[in-house]
């Protein structure tokens, strides 16, 4: 069965760990501010959002 348009939404979102205010990983699932800014525009634009953990991020 072939995948529709509309399924094929995906807004890939690259964040770190431990960045709070912004963002934090809890339990699997990120949370913060600009997870919250980026979860909403995806909703806007009907997008689903997919949350990837960058290692290019990580303060040092």
């Amino acid at each position: 069965m072939p995948i529709s348009a509309e399924e094929k939404r995906v807004l890939k979102v690259g964040t770190v760990d431990n960045y709070l205010p912004c963002s934090d990983l809890v339990d699997g699932n990120f949370e913060g501010l600009s997870v919250d800014m980026w979860r909403a525009i995806a909703e806007k634009i009907k997008y689903i959002t997919t949350f990837l953990l960058s290692q290019h991020l990580v303060k040092q």
